[in-house]
This record gives C-alpha cells, sequence and structure tokens, in this order.
C-alpha cells in the first residue's frame, strides 16, 4: 500500500524505492502487488496514513484485494515489468496460502515518514499458540472466526459480554427485557445446567450477546445489558425502570448524510 499521491516525481521515487527493497525478491510470474486508497477517496492529508491502514487491515482480514480505479495508462517513468510491480485492475484474491503480510507508507509534509509492515491475526496467533479475538476469513473456512473457535478452545466461563436491546418505543425495551430475563429462567428451570459443552452457559451467552447485536433489525430504541454469568444477566434485566443504569437512546429519524471534501494538498482550504 503505497502513499501514491498521483504526483509524477513522488510517484516515480516511492516505486523506485519500493523495488530496491523488494524486487529482488520478486520474479516476473510473482510480482508485488502495490496500490493506494488514495485512488479511492482522494487524499486525507492528515488522516491519509490511518485510512491506508483501514485498508490494509481489511485486505488482511478478507484475503481480498481491491482494485486500484481508473488505471488506464501506467506511469512510463517507472520500470513495472524490470521491477517486477503490478497495480491490480480488478478484484484479486490473496495469491498464496498461508501468513498474509502487507505493508503501508506515509509521508508527512513536515518530513515525519512511516512504513507499518502488517500480519494477519489467524496466521500469527496459531503460529505463535495465542488466543485473540479477530474476523480473519482463511480460505478454508466459509465464515469470519473468532479466535475462541479457529483455536480449539471454547469462551471462558465469566468474560464480561454486552447485550444489545431494541425496541420501536422506550416503553418496548423494558418489555424486551422482561422477555428475555422470563427466557433465561425457563432454560434454567427446564434444563437444570446449560447445553453440553456451554462451560455453565459460556457458549450460550456468547452466541445470545451476537444475535441479539448482528441478527435482529435495528429498530428506534436500544439499550444495553452487561453481564458475565446467565444469572447475572437475568438479574440485570428483572431491575425496575428506576434501577435501570444503562442509557436507553433514540436513533435519528433519518441516516446522517455524508460528505467529502478533497482540498488537494490543503494550502487552499482554510
Amino acid at each position: 500500500e503505497g502513499h501514491g499521491t498521483g504526483t509524477q516525481a513522488g510517484d516515480t521515487r516511492e516505486m523506485a524505492g519500493i523495488a530496491r527493497s523488494f524486487s529482488q525478491h520478486r520474479t516476473a510470474s510473482e510480482k508485488l502487488l502495490v496500490g493506494s486508497v488514495k485512488a479511492n477517496i482522494g487524499h486525507l492529508e492528515a488522516c491519509a496514513g490511518l485510512a491506508s491502514l483501514i485498508k490494509c487491515v481489511y485486505i488482511l482480514e478478507t484475503g481480498m484485494i481491491p482494485p486500484t480505479p481508473s488505471v488506464r495508462r501506467l506511469n512510463p517513468k517507472i520500470s513495472w515489468e524490470e521491477w517486477h510491480l503490478e497495480v491490480p485492475t480488478t478484484q484479486t484474491p490473496w495469491p498464496t496460502g498461508g501468513l498474509r503480510r502487507i505493508s503501508t507508507q506515509g509521508f508527512g509534509y513536515g518530513g515525519a515518514n512511516a512504513h507499518l509492515v502488517l500480519d494477519d491475526a489467524a496466521h500469527y496467533l496459531e503460529v505463535r499458540n495465542l488466543r485473540g479475538h479477530h474476523y480473519t476469513l482463511t480460505k478454508s473456512q466459509n465464515r469470519r472466526l473468532l479466535a475462541t473457535e479457529s483455536h480449539g478452545d471454547s469462551p471462558k466461563k465469566h468474560v464480561p459480554r454486552l447485550f444489545l436491546l431494541q425496541a420501536n418505543d422506550r416503553g418496548g425495551l423494558g418489555r424486551v427485557r422482561a422477555s428475555l430475563a422470563q427466557h433465561l429462567d425457563q432454560l434454567q428451570i427446564l434444563n437444570k445446567s446449560w447445553p453440553p459443552g456451554s462451560r455453565d452457559g459460556g457458549v450460550y451467552l456468547q452466541n445470545l450477546a451476537y444475535t441479539l447485536a448482528s441478527r435482529r433489525s435495528h429498530l428506534k430504541w436500544q439499550t444495553y445489558a452487561v453481564a458475565s454469568t446467565p444469572g447475572e444477566l437475568i438479574e440485570v434485566l428483572k431491575r425496575n425502570d428506576d434501577a435501570w443504569e444503562t442509557p436507553e437512546v433514540r436513533r435519528a429519524a433519518s441516516p446522517p448524510r455524508l460528505g467529502f471534501i478533497f482540498s488537494g494538498h490543503g494550502a487552499q482550504w482554510k
């Protein structure tokens, strides 16, 4: 991921620097893929490096390299073939298996330069026998993974989790809390213990928190509960309105409008 401002002098020198560092390790059949998010969203000035970093994280997670738009004719001053460099013009799957590694760099107007090297979380954790939450999609899997799934460990018993509650009116939040508390009460009475492998409700609570946040319609009124165990969640849900501590918020009636300002290098924008 290059700084890539699109200038004749800047791009040529940047690609020459990349070539000196990486071209000797590449071949004509295994070129180094290069791009810049500025071709998609323009120059974000002080935030340009962060935009590139976010793009790199998405590439590592999904294993898909986005195209660089509007590429019609490559800069003839850059020795693309000799330096074994290539600009993706279509969405490109990550070309190799195993560890994914990507670098990004940014050059500040005041002389502050940075170069970051990033590895994908799944393989980084796997090699070091570590656990951690991540969303890396690997070729051998058909869905995003949490580290607890990819490394074979069940969720810990008493990890605090956030349970999102939603309703169309403020009063409905209380009804949702009561309904969920009743459901959990019934599970405890009927089963006397949680389903096999749930580790005292740990797996069940993880699935419940995910479902409430990601598999429910987003309604106007929202609040949340935080709990580590089924009993703790039931206790929190049964609190009356006066004792309910978390805020109850109403979403905007219409989505916010987003505007982009492309101001070049900034001297003319004040």
